[in-house]
């Protein structure tokens, strides 16, 4: 779950939900919170400390990625030239999330290519435009679905983060959207 801090109070909600719906289900669940964008003694942050003891939860302090380590992460993750991954790496900051993204984002925009040897770059006009937040990562890449798979997208995103398969299919059967195929573009 990315960006906990950012939900709504149904979210919280159908989380404690579930939870207390399923006691016998060992359930894990991992969120992110940015502690920069939450105040403490904000209804924000009484929502997350609740939920956190409802789910008997442990919080982690996790660091940003070293560059080194980021770049590593990105070599491992696609064989991409050397200019790709320092700016992958420049542009997460650290947040291994946010590296990952952006190298979808390309993929999806159809701006790797691949050279004989099979090392991908991606074109330096296509380097040059900077991403601000992983939100615009995300628009990248709704935008290089296809139309329908785009409305898939739009659907879900109504709906909210967690929905389960059945009902996501059943949604998009019924919106005329080949269900499995946009749910595997998802």
């Amino acid at each position: 779950l990315d960006d906990l801090h950012n939900s709504g109070q149904t979210t919280f909600e159908g989380l404690t939900r579930v939870h207390q719906e399923e006691p016998d289900q060992r359930i894990v669940m991992v969120a992110t919170v940015r502690s920069e964008d939450v105040q403490l003694g904000t209804p924000q942050a009484e929502q997350l400390r609740q939920l956190r003891e409802a789910m008997n939860g442990i919080v982690f302090d996790v660091k940003p990625l070293e560059p080194e380590t980021t770049a590593a992460l990105l070599r491992a993750s696609l064989p991409l030239d050397d200019a790709a991954v320092q700016e992958a790496a420049r542009r997460s900051r650290g947040n291994p999330l946010f590296a990952l993204q952006q190298l979808h984002a390309w993929a999806l925009a159809g701006n790797l290519q691949v050279d004989t040897h099979g090392m991908y770059h991606v074109p330096q006009e296509v380097l040059s435009v900077r991403p601000q937040t992983t939100a615009e990562l995300w628009d990248s890449r709704v935008q290089a679905m296809t139309g329908e798979h785009r409305l898939a997208a739009y659907a879900v995103a109504t709906l909210g983060a967690d929905i389960r398969r059945n009902v996501l299919h059943a949604l998009l059967t019924r919106l005329g959207i080949p269900a499995d195929d946009a749910i595997i573009s998802l």
